[in-house]
Order: structure tokens, then C-alpha cells, then sequence
């Protein structure tokens, strides 16, 4: 009888560990990013062609024709070996080379045109390369290399952002009441995914959709969370990039934190105590993060091979090129590309013999 019991406890016991080991693998597996150190930097000074590794150095041509005013409303992608360039309400498309190559500028009233240049992204659909630009109450579709205008896509607000997955499903970012909604390419609104909330503060949001590992995903502003679409059940699901340690800026605490502090306070009142994860870009298994801390330190985050490592920009020695400074790193936020990572210099922050203030609009650091 002894000898049953011990058994039955034995059995028991091995039920719990396998459950408890269950358990841990389904809490891992629900995080897309492995887990973090927030606090550990990797290094208290570092080259920057040792922490990007392979890279080029590409100047914007210039003429009177390709010029960019580089405001925060500027916009940089990369998108089949070319670079497209929002400004004053034109996007500008140049070589991978740097080469002006033309221009989209349709801004007006008619149906054929966009009242305003929120967002814009370049889509391959059926083979055929689209600009997609994202104005008051519209998504209007272009071709890219002639320019000519495709259709459009009526919304219910301003287009911040949007994803092309296929005909039937086209994600679309609007600030109205509901802030993502599934559309098709004939123009039909589906579904609405994403309920408006007040702690969603989209004003600043540039391009919240990144692809890893063949999923299109969604960041919440400033947040290390979001959500992707699954193109099986046609379902919003939420996901958390890392582990929670308390450390990072969630959705949960900025309800909470606006419940307390109210609108106008909320989010500088989350940055004094929390990170704030500001920029997420992706590829293939490679992650790259912006981090910005409560004590204002802004910190760059590369994972690379499964090496997590996080350098604070002030301890970044730029060794490639002259600059004013090393503030253009946080150019990353604006810059999205399908192959590669890059952010932008200014020209009056650039300095190279070859490459004067007056010969070009903005320099690009690409790297892979």
C-alpha cells in the first residue's frame, strides 16, 4: 500500500514539473524577442562601424528638382533597390546609388489627387510596383514609375499608416474612432480590428507595421507590445515583444497612468519612470530597437544572431564620416527599408571632402 502511494505521489509530482516546464515554454514561446537586460549597456564606448558592421554611405543628388526639406514630416523607405522620400507633400524617388530619379506630386482636390501627405509606403502587387499615399480620408495608389494615378481607398480618418498583405487584406491606420481597420484593394472597407483609446496617442506615429519572420506586425506607440493579423482566422491577435519586467512602457500602464495623471500629463509622466521603446525595425532575424530612458538617454538596441546588445548613443564614437554630431541615429524612427537598415544625416551636419553642404540634400548610412 506504501509502495502504490509513493507511486501515485512519484506520478504526481512528475505531472507538475512536466506541467510547470509546459507552461514556462508557452510563456517564452508568446514573447517574439528574446529577453532583455534593460539596465546593462554593452559597452561604455564604442565604434560606430563596429556596432553596425557592414555599411555604405549613399548622398541624396541634388538639383532643382530633388530638393528635401528635412522636417519631421520627412520620410524615408527603401523598397526594391530604391529609395522614396516624402517632402513638402511630393515623394521624391532616387537609385540605390543616391540618383534622382523622379517624382509623385499630385497634391490638389480632385479624385485623382491628395488633399495632404500623411504616410506613404510602396507596395509590390502583382508585380508591379505601387506609391501608396495616405492623406485626410483617403488611401490614393499611384504607379511608381510612371507616376499615374491607380485608385484609391476611402477611409474614416487620416491615414497614418497602412500594410499591403494581399487584395483582400490591406491593413489600414486612421486616427478616427476605430484605430485600424481591414480593407481590400477594390476599395471595400471589411472590418474594423482596433477600438480608439485615449492612451494611443497616434500624432507621432510614422510606420508601426515591421515583418519578422514572415509576419507583419503592429507596434502601440512608445510600447513594447502590439499585434499582428492572422490571415487564418482573420483575427487581430496581441503580442508581447519581450518579457515583461517591469521596465518597459506597456499598454496596461499608460491606461493606468492616464486614469491618474490625465491626458495632458500622462506620457511625460511614464517617460520619468519607464523605457520607452520608441522604434522597432526588422530584418529577417536581425532586430532593431531605439530605446529612449527616463533619464533621457536615448540608447540604440541590436540583436543580432541571438546577441542582444544595447549601446547608449552618447558612448557611439562616429568613425566613418565627420559629423556635427551623432544625433542622427535617431533618424531610425523615419526610415524603413525591405532589405536593409539606414537612417539619414543632414547636409549641414555631414562633413566629407568630397561632399559639400550644397551638393546634397541629405546623407544616407546604410548597413546589413
Amino acid at each position: 500500500m506504501k509502495k502504490k502511494l509513493n507511486q501515485i505521489l512519484c506520478a504526481t509530482f512528475c505531472l507538475y514539473l512536466l506541467a510547470a516546464c509546459t507552461q514556462k515554454q508557452t510563456e517564452a514561446s508568446s514573447r517574439l524577442f528574446p529577453a532583455v537586460q534593460w539596465n546593462e549597456h554593452t559597452s561604455d564606448n564604442v565604434l560606430l562601424s563596429e556596432a553596425i558592421g557592414n555599411y555604405r554611405v549613399i548622398p541624396l543628388e541634388t538639383n532643382d528638382s530633388s530638393l528635401i526639406d528635412a522636417t519631421w514630416t520627412t520620410k524615408y523607405l527603401k523598397r526594391n533597390n530604391k529609395f522614396y522620400v516624402s517632402s513638402n507633400s511630393e515623394i521624391l524617388k532616387f537609385s540605390a546609388e543616391g540618383k534622382y530619379l523622379g517624382k509623385l506630386s499630385a497634391r490638389g482636390g480632385g479624385p485623382e489627387e491628395y488633399s495632404s501627405l500623411v504616410s506613404f509606403d510602396v507596395p509590390t502587387i502583382q508585380g508591379n510596383e505601387e506609391i501608396w499615399v495616405g492623406a485626410d480620408d483617403k488611401l490614393v495608389r499611384y504607379d511608381a514609375e510612371t507616376f499615374e494615378f491607380k485608385g484609391n481607398i476611402p477611409t474614416s480618418g487620416v491615414v497614418i499608416g497602412m500594410r499591403y498583405i494581399d487584395e483582400e487584406i490591406i491593413l489600414i491606420f486612421t486616427s478616427g474612432d476605430y484605430l485600424l481597420g481591414r480593407y481590400t484593394l477594390a476599395g471595400d472597407m471589411k472590418e474594423f480590428l482596433l477600438e480608439k483609446d485615449l492612451s494611443e496617442d497616434v500624432r507621432g506615429v510614422r510606420h508601426p507595421f515591421f515583418t519578422y519572420k514572415g509576419r507583419d506586425y503592429y507596434q502601440r506607440n512608445d510600447t513594447q507590445s502590439g499585434f499582428y493579423y492572422d490571415t487564418k482566422t482573420n483575427k487581430l491577435c496581441e503580442v508581447t515583444f519581450w518579457p515583461d519586467e517591469n521596465k518597459v512602457i506597456t499598454p496596461t500602464l499608460k491606461q493606468e497612468y492616464l486614469k491618474e495623471f490625465g491626458y495632458m500629463k500622462f506620457t511625460k509622466e511614464l517617460g520619468k519612470k519607464y523605457i520607452e521603446v520608441t522604434t522597432i525595425l526588422t530584418q529577417d532575424d536581425t532586430v532593431l530597437a531605439i530605446l529612449s530612458y527616463p533619464n533621457k538617454e536615448d540608447a540604440l538596441l541590436l540583436i543580432k544572431e541571438g546577441v542582444t546588445k544595447i549601446y547608449p548613443l552618447s558612448s557611439i564614437k562616429n568613425d566613418i564620416f565627420q559629423s556635427e554630431s551623432n544625433r542622427f541615429l535617431r533618424t531610425f524612427f523615419s526610415c524603413d527599408s525591405d532589405d536593409s537598415f539606414f537612417c539619414t544625416v543632414p547636409a549641414n551636419q555631414f562633413f566629407a571632402d568630397d561632399v559639400s553642404h550644397a551638393d546634397n540634400n541629405a546623407v544616407i548610412l546604410e548597413f546589413y
